[in-house]
Protein backbone atom coordinates (compact mmCIF):
# COMPACT_ATOMS: atom_id res chain seq x y z
CA UNK A 1 0.00 0.00 0.00
CA UNK A 2 1.49 3.35 -1.05
CA UNK A 3 0.22 6.89 -1.53
CA UNK A 4 0.66 7.28 -5.53
CA UNK A 5 -0.66 9.84 -7.99
CA UNK A 6 -3.04 7.99 -10.28
CA UNK A 7 -3.84 9.66 -13.87
CA UNK A 8 -6.56 9.55 -16.46
CA UNK A 9 -5.87 11.46 -19.19
CA UNK A 10 -4.97 14.68 -18.63
CA UNK A 11 -6.41 14.43 -14.99
CA UNK A 12 -4.42 12.75 -11.77
CA UNK A 13 -5.28 12.49 -8.34
CA UNK A 14 -2.98 10.89 -5.08
CA UNK A 15 -4.36 8.17 -3.12
CA UNK A 16 -3.85 5.22 -1.60
CA UNK A 17 -3.12 2.47 -3.90
CA UNK A 18 -2.30 -1.66 -3.23
CA UNK A 19 -0.56 -3.71 -5.46
CA UNK A 20 -1.84 -7.23 -4.12
CA UNK A 21 -2.12 -11.08 -4.91
CA UNK A 22 -4.73 -13.31 -5.56
CA UNK A 23 -4.97 -14.30 -1.71
CA UNK A 24 -6.05 -10.43 -0.86
CA UNK A 25 -9.48 -10.90 -0.69
CA UNK A 26 -9.00 -14.09 1.41
CA UNK A 27 -7.48 -12.06 4.46
CA UNK A 28 -8.96 -8.21 4.03
CA UNK A 29 -12.75 -7.25 3.52
CA UNK A 30 -12.82 -5.75 -0.03
CA UNK A 31 -16.46 -5.75 -1.19
CA UNK A 32 -17.91 -4.90 -4.91
CA UNK A 33 -20.31 -3.03 -5.88
CA UNK A 34 -21.01 -4.79 -8.24
CA UNK A 35 -19.78 -8.86 -8.86
CA UNK A 36 -17.34 -10.45 -7.17
CA UNK A 37 -13.94 -8.55 -6.53
CA UNK A 38 -11.78 -11.79 -6.36
CA UNK A 39 -13.59 -12.74 -10.29
CA UNK A 40 -12.58 -9.18 -11.06
CA UNK A 41 -9.41 -8.53 -9.78
CA UNK A 42 -8.50 -11.99 -11.56
CA UNK A 43 -8.31 -10.58 -14.90
CA UNK A 44 -5.66 -9.38 -16.77
CA UNK A 45 -4.51 -5.75 -16.15
CA UNK A 46 -7.63 -5.04 -14.05
CA UNK A 47 -8.17 -2.82 -11.29
CA UNK A 48 -11.13 -1.81 -8.47
CA UNK A 49 -11.79 1.66 -7.12
CA UNK A 50 -13.58 3.36 -4.56
CA UNK A 51 -16.73 5.04 -5.89
CA UNK A 52 -15.54 8.34 -4.32
CA UNK A 53 -12.33 8.17 -5.98
CA UNK A 54 -13.68 7.65 -9.20
CA UNK A 55 -15.95 10.62 -8.76
CA UNK A 56 -12.73 12.56 -7.64
CA UNK A 57 -10.99 11.16 -11.12
CA UNK A 58 -13.06 10.72 -13.57
CA UNK A 59 -16.00 13.41 -12.25
CA UNK A 60 -19.43 11.97 -13.61
CA UNK A 61 -18.23 9.70 -16.91
CA UNK A 62 -18.60 6.12 -15.92
CA UNK A 63 -15.64 4.47 -14.64
CA UNK A 64 -15.84 0.75 -15.98
CA UNK A 65 -13.85 0.22 -18.66
CA UNK A 66 -11.14 3.26 -18.59
CA UNK A 67 -7.98 3.00 -18.44
CA UNK A 68 -5.30 4.53 -15.51
CA UNK A 69 -2.06 5.15 -14.99
CA UNK A 70 0.91 4.85 -12.37
CA UNK A 71 4.29 6.10 -12.40
CA UNK A 72 5.42 6.50 -9.54
CA UNK A 73 9.66 6.67 -9.14
CA UNK A 74 10.18 4.04 -7.15
CA UNK A 75 9.03 1.31 -9.73
CA UNK A 76 5.34 1.42 -9.66
CA UNK A 77 4.61 2.14 -13.34
CA UNK A 78 2.28 0.41 -15.77
CA UNK A 79 -1.74 0.68 -17.20
CA UNK A 80 -4.82 -0.85 -15.48
CA UNK A 81 -8.18 -0.69 -16.67
CA UNK A 82 -11.11 0.00 -14.25
CA UNK A 83 -12.82 -3.45 -13.60
CA UNK A 84 -15.15 -2.44 -10.53
CA UNK A 85 -15.88 -0.12 -7.90
CA UNK A 86 -15.64 -0.50 -4.41
CA UNK A 87 -17.62 -0.43 -1.44
CA UNK A 88 -17.09 2.30 0.71
CA UNK A 89 -15.37 1.36 4.02
CA UNK A 90 -16.37 2.24 6.98
CA UNK A 91 -15.17 5.40 8.66
CA UNK A 92 -13.17 3.97 11.50
CA UNK A 93 -10.84 1.47 8.79
CA UNK A 94 -7.70 2.39 9.29
CA UNK A 95 -6.29 4.73 5.68
CA UNK A 96 -3.59 2.00 5.12
CA UNK A 97 -6.21 -0.33 5.35
CA UNK A 98 -8.90 1.35 3.11
CA UNK A 99 -6.71 1.51 -0.34
CA UNK A 100 -8.89 3.42 -2.85
CA UNK A 101 -7.13 1.53 -5.93
CA UNK A 102 -6.63 -2.27 -5.83
CA UNK A 103 -5.12 -4.35 -8.24
CA UNK A 104 -3.16 -7.92 -8.19
CA UNK A 105 -1.57 -7.50 -11.33
CA UNK A 106 1.79 -6.47 -10.60
CA UNK A 107 4.26 -4.56 -13.06
CA UNK A 108 7.25 -5.79 -14.12
CA UNK A 109 9.14 -2.81 -13.02
CA UNK A 110 8.10 -3.60 -9.63
CA UNK A 111 10.48 -6.24 -9.72
CA UNK A 112 13.55 -4.18 -10.54
CA UNK A 113 12.95 -1.42 -7.44
CA UNK A 114 13.39 -1.82 -3.52
CA UNK A 115 10.00 -2.34 -2.11
CA UNK A 116 9.41 0.63 0.14
CA UNK A 117 5.79 -0.01 0.97
CA UNK A 118 3.30 -0.84 3.54
CA UNK A 119 3.66 -4.70 2.66
CA UNK A 120 1.38 -7.54 3.91
CA UNK A 121 2.49 -10.99 5.11
CA UNK A 122 0.50 -13.87 6.68
CA UNK A 123 2.90 -15.98 8.83
CA UNK A 124 2.21 -19.74 9.02
CA UNK A 125 1.31 -20.90 12.75
CA UNK A 126 4.38 -21.60 14.64
CA UNK A 127 6.66 -19.25 13.14
CA UNK A 128 8.33 -16.50 15.63
CA UNK A 129 7.95 -13.57 14.17
CA UNK A 130 11.47 -12.38 15.92
CA UNK A 131 13.14 -15.37 13.69
CA UNK A 132 11.15 -13.67 10.23
CA UNK A 133 12.90 -9.98 11.67
CA UNK A 134 16.15 -11.20 11.40
CA UNK A 135 15.91 -12.82 8.43
CA UNK A 136 14.46 -9.72 6.36
CA UNK A 137 17.39 -7.46 7.95
CA UNK A 138 19.97 -9.66 6.45
CA UNK A 139 18.55 -8.99 2.81
CA UNK A 140 18.70 -5.42 2.86
CA UNK A 141 21.94 -4.90 1.75
CA UNK A 142 21.28 -6.46 -1.39
CA UNK A 143 18.47 -3.87 -1.81
CA UNK A 144 19.91 -0.70 -2.81
CA UNK A 145 22.50 1.87 -2.11
CA UNK A 146 24.29 1.05 0.79
CA UNK A 147 23.88 4.62 2.43
CA UNK A 148 20.15 4.73 2.06
CA UNK A 149 20.55 0.89 3.38
CA UNK A 150 21.82 1.98 6.67
CA UNK A 151 19.20 4.53 7.74
CA UNK A 152 16.89 1.63 6.75
CA UNK A 153 14.84 -1.19 8.72
CA UNK A 154 12.66 -3.76 8.14
CA UNK A 155 10.00 -4.37 10.94
CA UNK A 156 7.11 -6.74 11.79
CA UNK A 157 3.67 -5.24 13.59
CA UNK A 158 0.78 -7.15 14.08
CA UNK A 159 -1.92 -6.25 12.35
CA UNK A 160 -4.36 -5.32 15.55
CA UNK A 161 -1.21 -3.03 16.80
CA UNK A 162 -1.18 -0.66 13.96
CA UNK A 163 -4.27 1.53 15.32
CA UNK A 164 -2.99 2.49 18.04
CA UNK A 165 0.01 1.42 18.67
CA UNK A 166 2.24 2.57 15.62
CA UNK A 167 3.94 5.20 17.95
CA UNK A 168 4.37 3.09 20.41
CA UNK A 169 6.36 0.31 18.34
CA UNK A 170 7.80 2.17 15.93
CA UNK A 171 7.93 6.12 16.87
CA UNK A 172 6.33 7.17 14.18
CA UNK A 173 3.28 9.66 14.72
CA UNK A 174 -0.11 9.02 13.08
CA UNK A 175 -1.06 11.81 10.36
CA UNK A 176 -3.96 14.50 10.98
CA UNK A 177 -6.08 12.26 8.66
CA UNK A 178 -4.66 8.72 9.29
CA UNK A 179 -7.39 7.64 11.00
CA UNK A 180 -5.52 6.15 13.47
CA UNK A 181 -4.65 7.13 17.15
CA UNK A 182 -1.67 6.92 19.71
CA UNK A 183 -2.40 4.73 22.55
CA UNK A 184 -0.19 7.11 25.18
CA UNK A 185 -3.13 9.85 24.37
CA UNK A 186 -6.10 7.13 25.02
CA UNK A 187 -4.85 6.64 28.72
CA UNK A 188 -3.75 9.74 29.36
CA UNK A 189 -7.34 10.74 28.95
CA UNK A 190 -8.50 7.78 30.22
CA UNK A 191 -6.31 8.81 33.56
CA UNK A 192 -7.64 11.91 33.20
CA UNK A 193 -11.81 10.32 33.52
CA UNK A 194 -10.67 8.60 36.13
CA UNK A 195 -8.99 11.56 38.30
CA UNK A 196 -12.58 13.46 37.55
CA UNK A 197 -14.86 10.78 38.47
CA UNK A 198 -12.58 10.18 41.77
CA UNK A 199 -12.70 14.18 42.37
CA UNK A 200 -16.55 14.35 41.59
CA UNK A 201 -16.75 10.86 44.32
CA UNK A 202 -15.28 13.15 47.16
CA UNK A 203 -17.42 16.40 46.39
CA UNK A 204 -20.18 13.63 46.83
CA UNK A 205 -19.38 12.36 50.20
CA UNK A 206 -18.36 15.86 51.69
CA UNK A 207 -21.79 17.27 50.55
CA UNK A 208 -23.44 14.17 52.10
CA UNK A 209 -21.36 14.21 55.41
CA UNK A 210 -21.80 18.10 55.56
CA UNK A 211 -25.81 17.62 54.97
CA UNK A 212 -25.84 14.93 57.40
CA UNK A 213 -24.43 17.06 59.87
CA UNK A 214 -26.19 20.13 59.76
CA UNK A 215 -29.41 17.57 60.34
CA UNK A 216 -28.07 16.28 62.95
Amino acid sequence: TRNVWIRHEDQSRQTRACIADNAYTDYFSITAVDGDAREILSRPSSAMVTRTFARRLLGDVDPIGQTVSIDYKWGLKGEWVIQGLIEEYPDATEDILAPDFVTISRPATMEDQHPWYWTWVVLENGIDPADVEVRMKSILPRLGDPENVSRSDLRLQPLRRIHLHTTSDFGIRPGPNSGSGDISQLYLFLSAGVLLLLIVAANFVNLTTAHASARG
